[in-house]
């Protein structure tokens, strides 16, 4: 009974280890893309909104563009009401005008949006580009819990049903 109770906690340390090493690296993988790693959307836009959710931390925000060409609608995480504000104040997207969106294939539509934008270009300047350290700090940081908890798991393990 112990020898099983402890190869349940093997496995748990492993799945812990697995799960958030998974997540940690495909943030590392995100956050090395560069504009020609992107898919590339180049189109006039009809309209600029804030799309408003209900999060674990309280509402969040994100700019949500939509244009003709679009299969759905594109847009960018912008956290608080504030910072969103902020950042469809210094995006100045003009209606009417043609804009080319770099997006990450990775990131997933759900409910027909897409938050993968990185980067923006106008005229071929870029008026936005996202900040991917923060998404290779977050994902060394997973990784180094992975690992941290897995060992803690599997010595508890081991010490407990020796």
């Amino acid at each position: 009974m112990t020898l099983n109770k402890q190869k349940r906690a093997n496995r748990m340390s492993v799945l812990f280890l697995l799960c958030f090493s998974a997540a940690g690296i495909l943030l590392l993988y995100r956050s090395k893309f560069n504009a020609t790693d992107l898919q590339s959307i180049e189109s006039q836009i009809n309209s600029v909104d804030t799309l408003s959710g209900f999060g674990n931390y309280g509402r969040n925000y994100a700019i949500i563009l939509n244009a003709e060409k679009f299969g759905n609608y594109y847009g960018l995480y912008a956290g608080t009401k504030d910072q969103a504000l902020r950042v469809l104040n210094d995006l100045n997207i003009r209606l009417g005008q043609t804009y080319k969106l770099y997006v990450d294939p990775t990131v997933v539509s759900l409910n027909g949006y897409n938050l993968g934008i990185r980067m923006i270009e106008n005229q071929g300047v870029v008026i936005y580009k996202e900040n991917m350290s923060v998404q290779w700090i977050m994902g060394i940081t997973l990784i180094l819990i992975g690992m941290v908890s897995s060992s803690v798991l599997y010595l508890i393990a081991k010490k407990k049903f020796k």
